[in-house]
């Protein structure tokens, strides 16, 4: 009665890790100023796989649902189909589960430097700097126009700020850009109730209890135990290890 469902999370997770990574790729090339032009067939390719990952994901939903359908026949009929095995579920609340890219290693470096002399103080060096940095931060982001007027405008009053308030002699200007591999986290809240359901599972010979006085005790069996390798030591302590990202 599973399988199905089993088979088109399958399929939508495959898909949906797809689409990550290929985003992922773009926007390193994107950075790396690559012509647009030579990205679109790329940006084309990933709406593709986004549209084939809805409809897995409708998909999905459909099997999950007929699925549901048929285990609850199997229980209505008094389970006479019998249990083949039972695991435990996934500790993480699905619904509060959200994909981010975080980056974790330098990949390229882009680097522009410029000394603007200033002879006379009624010279356009503000000017000039403003437009050294839109034109280095354009070419860096690959065309972007609208991270590079803003950091050309900051520059500006910035610049013009100094030169109104000190004898300048001339305008250092150093424009630096790191791109990033990325590598994608699953960050969640857990459900105690599925968590305590997976560690008794994984440890059912050191179960968790739910009511008061268990839970008083296992806080006082932590705060109270000794740090060596003795009976509840820190080489005993026993874990649940979650492993999020790719």
């Amino acid at each position: 009665a599973m399988e199905p469902q089993i088979q088109a999370r399958d399929k939508y997770d495959a898909l949906s890790l797809a689409v990550h990574n290929l985003e992922g790729i773009f926007r390193e090339l994107s950075n790396m100023g690559v012509d647009k032009t030579a990205l679109e067939s790329m940006e084309q390719e990933i709406k593709s796989v986004k549209t084939q990952a809805s409809q897995a994901a409708i998909a999905l939903g459909k099997s999950y649902v007929e699925s549901q359908k048929q285990v609850t026949a199997i229980k209505i009929a008094g389970g006479s189909a019998g249990k083949i095995g039972v695991q435990p579920e996934s500790p993480y609340d699905m619904t509060t589960l959200v994909i981010k890219g975080q980056p974790v290693s330098m990949d390229s470096m882009h680097f522009d430097v410029q000394f603007f002399r200033n002879e006379e103080q009624s010279d356009r060096a503000p000017s000039n700097v403003s437009d050294f940095i839109y034109n280095s931060t354009s070419s860096m982001n690959g065309g972007d126009k609208t991270k590079a007027t803003e950091m050309s405008n900051k520059s500006m009053k910035a610049t013009e700020h100094q030169y109104s308030n000190h004898t300048i002699e001339g305008t250092l200007v150093i424009v630096c850009q790191c791109t990033h591999k990325i590598a994608n986290f699953v960050e969640g809240m857990l459900d105690a109730e599925k968590a305590i359901n997976a560690w008794n599972s994984t440890f059912p010979e050191d179960p968790l209890e739910t009511d008061a006085a268990s839970l008083m005790e296992a806080a006082l069996e932590k705060t109270t135990a000794p740090s060596g390798g003795g009976k509840g030591g820190a080489k005993n302590k026993k874990a649940l290890q979650l492993l999020t990202g790719q």
